[in-house]
């Protein structure tokens, strides 16, 4: 018998790291929010990633203004999300003179 990949499609929806990176939190009812959280608002892992250290689920808890809070991380995340990435480190071109200075280069 094939497996029916439509349904696993359906019911597992998140990336296959966000799952891996979910098994890191340590209770079912955070990792529940987390979850829920990132399909509603549509986190990248990343994004998820950076919310789970901040420890957005457990400041919840202890917040007597949960909305607020929400609206924050939310409008926290839409910043960071809209700023370029930068993929390398830029480094200065070391001219053949510093090279050989620095003992690089021929």
């Amino acid at each position: 018998m094939a497996p029916d990949y439509m349904a696993l499609a359906t019911r597992f929806t998140l990336p296959w790291f966000a799952y891996v990176r979910l098994l890191s939190v340590k209770t079912a009812t955070a990792r529940a929010f987390y979850e829920t959280e990132a399909l509603r608002e549509g986190w990248s892992v990343r994004q998820l990633d950076r919310q789970i250290s901040s420890q957005l689920y457990e400041r919840l808890a202890l917040s007597r203004n949960k909305a607020a809070l929400l609206r924050k991380a939310a409008e926290i995340q839409r910043v960071i999300s809209s700023r370029p990435r930068r993929r390398f480190a830029t480094c200065p071109r070391v001219s053949r003179h510093q090279g050989r200075v620095l003992g690089v280069g021929s």
